[in-house]
């Protein structure tokens, strides 16, 4: 049984979809995949369209090719802690 959101939805007023994440070994259930082209950078909301298409991003500790969702999500070290600052004007 899944969580039915359509209540809270309504109250908040939000029409995007909500976005989740979730740690699951089986990905039969979350098809149709999209994933990011090995070898290439990119930032997991350069998927957002096909989240709205109903896509499910897989991202893996071997394949996730966005340095944050890498450090945040997989404990990964692309890059020093000060590489992800942006610097203020």
């Amino acid at each position: 049984m899944q969580p039915d959101p359509t209540n809270l939805l309504e109250k908040m007023g939000l029409k995007v979809p909500l976005i989740g994440f979730y740690d699951a070994p089986d990905t039969k259930p979350f098809e149709p995949l999209a994933e990011p082209k090995p070898g290439k950078r990119a930032c997991v909301f350069t998927f957002y369209r096909q989240w709205l298409a109903g896509k499910t991003l897989h991202i893996t500790k071997d394949n996730f090719r966005c340095p944050g969702a890498g450090h945040w999500l997989f404990r990964v070290v692309t890059r020093s802690r000060e590489d992800f600052q942006i610097p203020c004007g």
